[in-house]
């Protein structure tokens, strides 16, 4: 607690069963240049982080590669401009929430190899949203909104195997 303003953290965890929870800016007079790597080599993990400003500086930054299978990955970037995340997952059954919400700027890239993922993006506020997914595998579960100040893109891939088909749905427009 406290002004953490232009704070980054990088970390290899190399292991199961983490559970790793972090915020960064969760003081009223936080400025934001939040910058967060992450490289997680095992399975069954639990990753929350949250980048939030309450100010001007702005400029969130998370990138996270994971090797294994079922994790649990919500991150939420809020307020001022310029939301970047990258996300790659090489392993199956994961699910993934990402935020990215308010005063525009935001743009994601995210890709996941394996099957069987549950994925949920929001993209909200004041426009300039733009979102790259591949998606591999089968038993995709995939949702997409895009929402308020208009602009709005994305790109998907997706190679489904699932005879039955995968859950793909996308929501742009207004809020």
């Amino acid at each position: 607690t406290g002004s953490s303003d232009e704070n980054g953290i990088g970390l290899y965890i190399n292991g199961n069963g983490t559970n790793l929870t972090i915020n960064q800016g969760d003081h009223a007079n936080d400025q934001g240049e939040h910058r967060m790597i992450i490289d997680i080599n095992g399975a069954s993990n639990v990753i929350n982080l949250t980048q939030y400003d309450g100010g001007s500086l702005t400029k969130h930054f998370f990138e996270g590669h994971i090797d294994g299978g079922s994790n649990t990955v919500d991150v939420t970037q809020r307020d001022n401009g310029q939301k970047t995340l990258f996300l790659d997952i090489d392993n199956s059954n994961n699910d993934v929430d990402l935020l990215q919400k308010d005063t525009g700027t935001h743009y994601l890239d995210v890709t996941l190899a394996g099957s069987q993922h549950d994925v949920d993006i929001t993209q909200q506020g004041a426009g300039n949203h733009a979102a790259r997914i591949s998606l591999a595998g089968y038993s995709t579960d995939f949702d997409l909104t895009q929402q308020g100040g208009t602009a709005q893109s994305y790109e998907l891939t997706n190679s489904c195997s699932n005879a039955l088909g995968c859950t793909i749905n996308t929501t742009q427009g207004t809020q």
